[in-house]
């Protein structure tokens, strides 16, 4: 005895997915906000395949924040890229992760070592503040450390009975706070 008929047009057979329920779910095509460079997808692929217990699609997702639907194509793909595909792509990662530093290293961020052989730096004039806060801490500290000076030769120049008096004078001041 046959089992039931499908009903409804597009329906494949188990695994396949269904067009227009996709079309339902994502009327506008698929369009992840996030994207993931060729090597973080690699390592999707390792883990899941790994691990597949422990490292699930629902724990994928969290980790690399994105939504599961995305770790769920991630690992469904197939597609290699052939070298030259390849070499376009590296190239285009390069210059996308280029463009993201530069935009962090006008912001402030220090951009990592790779990126600043590639001559991304922060904006100069923010060494030139930089250099301003640490040169206004070393004339603090200079004068810190002339006032000490001073204090420590007042003290020298005082004979020993008056210096005995001036401590037994800071401890009863210090008590009475």
């Amino acid at each position: 005895m046959p089992g039931p008929e499908r009903r409804g047009k597009g329906r494949k057979g188990p695994g396949k997915s269904d067009p227009e329920a996709l079309k339902k779910k994502f009327p506008e095509g698929w369009a992840p906000r996030k994207k993931l460079s060729p090597d973080a997808m690699a390592g999707i692929r390792a883990l899941h395949k790994q691990m597949p217990k422990t490292y699930t699609t629902e724990v994928l997702a969290a980790r690399f924040e994105l939504s599961p639907e995305a770790i769920r194509r991630i690992l469904r793909s197939k597609w290699k890229p052939s070298p030259e595909e390849e070499m376009k792509r590296q190239e285009r990662w390069f210059n996308r992760g280029k463009q993201v530093w530069a935009r962090a290293a006008e912001l402030g961020m220090k951009p990592p070592r790779k990126w600043r052989a590639e001559g991304i730096v922060r904006d100069p004039s923010f060494h030139e503040r930089r250099l301003r806060r640490h040169e206004a801490r070393m004339r603090e500290q200079e004068e810190r450390l002339q006032q000490r000076k001073a204090r420590m030769a007042e003290l020298e120049g005082l004979n020993h009975d008056q210096t005995a008096d001036l401590e037994a004078q800071r401890k009863l001041s210090q008590n009475m706070m």
